[in-house]
């Protein structure tokens, strides 16, 4: 087809641009565990989003990595079938203790007890918290 296409039309950019792309369908064709979209990052992300007027504090690189940091965690916990709370709660006590980096690798998410894993997980959105931002007030004058 491409061949038969002129290459500057749109169809022909369209064509040309999936032929450059072919490499990455043979991918995904090869490996079934390759995700054709990208959906579950996006929905990882996505709280954070939301959230993103909620954390002005982040003026600091040290604020938005400590920021990032608790966003990978929690996000990391959920996906592999924990709840959060209960994950970060394990990890704060335990790390302190930690003195080798086979101590600090039992404390990954994948690695740590099944008591912590959440019973039901039908929706990962619905165990989502957003946080809003403060809304704010206008106050008119009375004149």
């Amino acid at each position: 087809m491409a061949h038969k296409v002129v290459p500057k039309s749109v169809l022909g950019k369209a064509v040309f641009y999936s032929l450059r792309q072919w490499h990455k369908v043979e991918t995904y064709l090869s490996h079934a565990g390759v995700p054709l979209d990208n959906n579950r990052t996006e929905n990882a992300i996505q709280p954070f989003v939301m959230s993103r007027k909620a954390f002005l504090f982040c003026d600091t690189q040290a604020g938005a990595r400590a920021s990032a940091n608790l966003f990978s965690l929690v996000e990391s916990a959920k996906a592999n079938g924990l709840e959060p709370h209960a994950y970060l709660t394990q990890v704060y006590t335990q790390l302190p203790a930690a003195t080798s980096v086979e101590d600090v690798e039992a404390l990954l998410p994948w690695n740590v007890e099944v008591a912590l894993q959440s019973e039901v997980l039908s929706s990962r959105l619905c165990n989502t918290v957003y946080i809003q931002p403060i809304p704010h007030q206008h106050y008119h004058s009375t004149d």
